[in-house]
């Protein structure tokens, strides 16, 4: 996670020195505007030979103000690395490595409601709201309207 969102872990993103015959996976949680993420994914596909990137939660965040959804937010991170040359889809890297980044997110179903205390399953369940969901995918919002 690099939460560019705080200043210090920017500063620090930005002074990464160059490794240009490395590859460097960023597993999520950039930033949670796109102006911040396109600053720090251009600094690091100058720095690294190759860049993969696969998206957290904190990437997805939108405001209810914005009328936009996190999957159209999804969908803008993807171009802008498509733009940059940011890498995320399967690479052969080396022999039998491969790097696959992952699109994957998580579903308050999957807790054990029979180990899972209250308090933990209500934090599971409230713990992405600055997350908008088309309806088409919004668990919740599908289970209110079959009741």
């Amino acid at each position: 996670d690099l939460h560019v969102d705080f200043e210090a872990n920017m500063r620090h993103v930005l002074d990464f020195v160059p490794h240009p015959s490395d590859a460097l996976i960023v597993a999520g949680d950039v930033a949670p505007t796109i102006a911040q993420f396109t600053k720090v994914m251009k600094s690091l596909v100058a720095k690294f030979a190759l860049v993969f990137f696969c998206p957290g939660n904190h990437c997805l965040w939108v405001q209810r103000s914005e009328n936009q959804t996190s999957l159209a937010k999804f969908f803008e991170l993807l171009y802008v690395c498509d733009t940059l040359g940011v890498i995320t889809y399967p690479v052969h890297v080396g022999e039998n490595v491969y790097i696959a980044p992952l699109f994957s997110w998580y579903n308050p179903a999957f807790v054990d409601t029979g180990t899972t205390d209250q308090l933990s399953r209500h934090r599971l369940r409230f713990f992405d709201v600055t997350c908008l969901w088309p309806i088409f995918l919004d668990d919740d919002q599908a289970t209110d309207e079959k009741s």
